[in-house]
């Protein structure tokens, strides 16, 4: 276990904080955004599995297929705090399983929509 770093990124959505949260909790709605985030990084975008499990300590599994092979992704939920706030372990190979990353995902009401803030604390490579 080395020296953590984080990755940070804002984001002012124009819906409802409950709308966000909501979308990160419903397989059909990670489907939907996350092959859209996949193409948008030149990705095919073509989802496998979504399964999600969403209390205290459930799990998740995400995996979609690149360059013909499975990117497989997973994890633990560690806090739910609705609407405000998803925290969650991040896995993509089983060598890490001892160690993961950690994602958090702040969710703000705002007048006119919501920010939301993520941060993905990882091991210093």
């Amino acid at each position: 276990m080395g020296a953590k770093i984080e990755a940070r990124v804002e984001h002012h959505f124009p819906v409802p904080a409950e709308a966000i949260y909501k979308a990160w909790l419903d397989p059909a709605s990670v489907r939907v955004w996350m092959g859209e985030a996949l193409r948008g990084l030149g990705l095919s975008g073509e989802i496998q599995r979504i399964e999600i499990e969403p209390r205290v300590g459930g799990s998740f599994f995400n995996s979609d297929l690149r360059n013909g092979k499975e990117a497989r992704h997973w994890g633990t939920y560690e806090q739910l705090v609705h609407p405000s706030k998803i925290v969650f372990t991040w896995t993509v190979d089983e060598r890490d399983e001892a160690d993961p990353s950690r994602f958090t995902l702040t969710i703000e009401q705002e007048t006119d929509g919501c920010m939301v803030m993520f941060v993905h604390e990882m091991d210093e490579v």
